[in-house]
């Protein structure tokens, strides 16, 4: 494994980052690697939920991977109209909603802190696997009602973030999509004090770093 001692370059839950200028996919294409994420700070109605839900401006996290021989960078997620889907990166870029229009939001490219050259192919292929293999499986947006629920209640009694155990998820969303995916070459996230895992969450782990802006 080419693995690096390195921390990562972590992101803020509260604004989007300025320090790397948004750049065109024409120039960025060739350093994302089969593994990194694409985190966004959406603007629709559900992302609003989300965000408040979380106390986060990150709404979504997706998986890409990189397949150099046909030319093209594919997002593996989960989101709430379809469920579990593949999608080409550039869609984001110039189609989101078949109008002709980019992903309503801003959009940050993160990488693996350890891994600055990326995955070796003994990790990549079994992510990989995991992720064609949940294809189709349903999004259920109940989950976002339940996770801020769960949160709006430990902060009413006053609960130590720090100190709750965590309570094991049943159902995806977005996030906890990616993190299964990432688990299943040991990269995966381990959920946070109110027992789920969050977009935040990937923005603030020192194990990933922020590649670019999109």
């Amino acid at each position: 494994m080419r693995r690096a001692s390195m921390r990562g370059m972590t992101l803020s839950n509260d604004t989007f980052p300025t320090e790397r200028p948004r750049e065109p996919f024409a120039s960025v294409w060739q350093r994302i690697h089969s593994g990194d994420l694409l985190l966004c700070a959406g603007t629709g109605v559900f992302s609003s939920l989300i965000q408040q839900a979380t106390g986060s401006i990150w709404s979504h996290v997706a998986l890409l991977w990189h397949w150099p021989d046909v030319d093209r960078v594919v997002v593996f997620e989960s989101v709430e109209s379809v469920g579990v889907r593949m999608v080409p990166l550039e869609k984001y870029l110039r189609n989101y909603d078949n109008d002709g229009q980019p992903y309503p939001g801003q959009m940050a490219l993160l990488g693996h802190a350890g891994y600055p050259k990326g995955l070796s192919l003994a990790q990549e292929a079994p992510i990989v696997r995991h992720a064609i293999d949940l294809l189709g499986l349903a999004y259920n947006k109940q989950e976002v009602l339940r996770l801020a629920a769960r949160i709006a209640a430990a902060r009413l009694r006053g609960d130590d973030a720090a100190s709750k155990a965590p309570e094991p998820q049943k159902e995806f969303i977005c996030s906890e999509f990616v993190s299964e995916c990432l688990a299943q070459s040991g990269l995966g996230l381990t959920p946070n004090a109110f027992g789920y895992i969050a977009p935040a969450d990937f923005a603030t782990s020192p194990t990933l770093t922020h590649k670019a802006t999109l």
